[in-house]
């Protein structure tokens, strides 16, 4: 199966309980947070027999649906006995410590209050059940574990000011380094974990879209990974307020956005300049940086425009 490289026949992707089969990976994790299906607490009634992928794979043939096993969590075969236990509750207790063994900054989150005017939905763990049960059925790994790795710095970031509000200063900046932290503890692949951490770095920038100059606006549109982001905000704002209204704006400009070829790349280069007799160095690179500036704020919509504006500010530098 095209999972099977990922990882090595000593890391366990699957267990068995009985006759139950579990599978350890970031859908599994979603189900685990946001179904009222299977949850895990410790008990010695029962042994988990742990198996490596590739072994699971001949053992249990269609069994193994490899849409789940899509991407993996490493898991221990000294892990403790366990058993499945079916219950609709918010994990605690022995539920919490097997999901702190898993994710330990994760579980953080369980009883980590949020402002609940912004927040109805409660603590930071409540928000990220509610992000994951509204997951489109196509989402794939790098909006799943930017879910569930965006908010991940609250609960070391949480503070109260003077009036008793609840704030969480820096908390994207300080996630951003966390999420590279477990994704490399994880082993994910460098593509992923630069999606994941990108999208934690820059989520809440995406609230003050429409206050943005049109150039910064577009500049984020250039991110590779701003679909991921735009979607990730749309979980986010219905999990919280429910409204939309922002996300519908983000939405309905980058898509626009996508239908002007002219903005994708810059309309000049250091070529240009180097034609124009500029010397390579921080000049040169200013001047490319305003021009592309003006481009995407819709000052300099054709080349030979850009190249007429070029030459004047040579020109009135030089004399």
């Amino acid at each position: 199966p095209p999972w099977s490289s990922r990882t090595s026949d000593e890391e366990i992707g699957i267990a068995v309980i009985d006759e139950d089969v579990v599978f350890f990976s970031p859908r599994a994790l979603h189900s685990f947070l946001s179904s009222t299906g299977v949850h895990f607490s410790a008990s010695s009634s029962h042994r988990i027999r742990a198996m490596s992928f590739s072994e699971a794979w001949l053992s249990l043939g269609s069994a193994a649906d490899n849409t789940l096993v899509d991407v993996w969590l490493p898991w221990s075969a000294s892990w403790p006995e366990a058993q499945l236990r079916h219950t609709g509750q918010t994990p605690g207790g022995a539920d919490r410590a097997v999901l702190g063994e898993v994710l330990p900054e994760l579980a953080a989150t369980l009883g980590c209050e949020q402002p609940p005017e912004f927040h109805p939905e409660g603590d930071v763990y409540a928000s990220i059940r509610l992000m994951l049960s509204q997951l489109p059925e196509d989402a794939d790994t790098g909006l799943i574990w930017s879910v569930l790795m965006h908010d991940i710095a609250k609960p070391v970031t949480a503070s109260r000011d003077d009036d008793g509000c609840i704030r969480f200063f820096g908390h994207e900046k300080t996630g951003t380094d966390m999420a590279r932290a477990i994704l490399n503890r994880l082993r994910f692949p460098n593509a992923e974990i630069d999606t994941v951490t990108s999208c934690v770095r820059y989520h809440m920038q995406l609230k003050d879209a429409r206050e943005m100059r049109t150039a910064t606006l577009r500049k984020l549109f250039l991110r590779s990974v701003f679909a991921t982001e735009l979607e990730l905000h749309r979980l986010d704002c219905l999990s919280s307020s429910g409204r939309l209204d922002n996300f519908e704006f983000l939405q309905a400009k980058f898509e626009a956005f996508q239908n002007q070829p002219e903005l994708q790349q810059p309309l000049l280069d250091g070529s240009d300049l180097i034609a124009l007799g500029q010397a390579p160095g921080p000049g040169l690179g200013a001047l490319l940086k305003e021009a592309r500036e003006r481009q995407l704020e819709g000052e300099l919509t054709t080349r030979d425009q850009a190249l007429g504006w070029l030459e004047a500010k040579v020109r009135a530098v030089t004399e």
